[in-house]
């Protein structure tokens, strides 16, 4: 599904592809700075330029517009 996604330090917003993922080792969400936990699902963003982004499944509900 194609979002939106609004990062709130620079204010741009981009086009991604949004999809779920199950996380292999804990890794921090880009868009709060906590970590998601290994096994843990995880909102992954794929922008056009190919930047990847892995976020909380909160953290994207509440920055990202379909």
């Amino acid at each position: 599904m194609k979002v939106r996604y609004q990062w709130s330090e620079d204010g741009d917003v981009e086009l991604c592809e949004r999809e779920i993922v199950a996380t292999g080792e804990a890794v921090f969400c880009y868009h709060c700075g906590f970590a998601i936990r290994a096994n843990e699902d995880a909102v992954k963003l794929t922008a056009l330029d190919g930047d990847v982004y892995l976020l909380h499944p909160l953290c994207a509900d509440k920055s990202c517009i379909e």
